[in-house]
């Protein structure tokens, strides 16, 4: 796992500068429920990346889920450099 923890952490707050100014929301919610294809070692495999439990325990309240996804979409958002 140290070889995980070796890599850059991501500038979550730059996303929208890295998109023309746009916040990529698809994309984000897209790397939220089925992990990256730029996979990191530390997030799980494409097939199960860490947070997909979490996000996947919609299945029995579908509604849920979306709520979870949309918070952390609109938080990730509401961080953005200018």
């Amino acid at each position: 796992m140290a070889k995980a923890l070796k890599r850059e952490i991501p500038d979550l707050t730059s996303l929208s500068q890295h998109n023309d100014g746009a916040f990529p929301t698809i994309h984000v919610q897209t790397i939220i429920m089925f992990g990256s294809d730029d996979r990191l070692p530390a997030h799980g495999s494409r097939q199960m990346p860490i947070w997909g439990p979490i996000f996947h325990e919609i299945e029995f309240d579908q509604d849920l889920g979306n709520v979870r996804l949309e918070n952390v979409t609109k938080y990730l958002e509401s961080i953005q450099r200018k």
